[in-house]
């Protein structure tokens, strides 16, 4: 696959990115704030360092207007190449630094929460170490009627993980 660039959206004159997940600026002469006062810089065409966060992806910091954003690569390269979407973006072989196109698809949460467990194994439910309740719990509390923090004193766990299961946000996967 050969290499292509387009302009990041929203920053377009300023930045490129390319279908295999590289992020570059672009040559410019811009005005800049100096000591001694307004002064006229150039700034080479150079390809941007990209950063991997806590979470595992991958991003870049963009400026405009003298504001300095972090834009996530996989984003960035499907509202370029793709076009904006109010959906989640996938990455398809679930490596979250592999940002090339081909590797990337939009798809609704409900979509990409079964690619997650389906298709790439994540342990879910009594399966997950860190999970406090068991599935046989999960039915009992779902059909209590007493006060949360009464339920949740009975197993251990927080008002919120009790309210979480009650409301389908956790423990949901069953229903899938």
């Amino acid at each position: 696959m050969s290499e292509e660039w387009k302009s990041v959206v929203g920053y377009e004159g300023l930045y490129e990115v390319s279908n295999l997940g590289k992020v570059r600026a672009l040559y410019r002469i811009a005005e800049h704030n100096a000591r001694w006062g307004m002064t006229k810089m150039t700034f080479p065409a150079r390809e941007l360092k990209i950063c991997i966060a806590i979470n595992g992806y991958c991003y870049v910091k963009l400026r405009k207007d003298n504001k300095s954003h972090h834009n996530l690569i996989h984003r960035l390269v499907m509202r370029a190449f793709v076009g904006i979407s109010d959906l989640e973006v996938n990455h398809k072989d679930g490596i979250k630094t592999n940002n090339n196109l081909e590797n990337l698809e939009y798809c609704t949460s409900q979509e990409n929460q079964i690619h997650c467990c389906r298709i790439l194994k994540k342990k879910i439910g009594e399966a997950n170490g860190h999970a406090k309740l068991k599935q046989a719990d999960i039915e009992k509390i779902r059909n209590d009627k007493r006060f949360l923090r009464e339920i949740a004193a009975d197993y251990g766990v927080t008002l919120q993980a009790i309210h979480h299961v009650k409301s389908g946000k956790n423990w949901g996967h069953d229903k899938i």
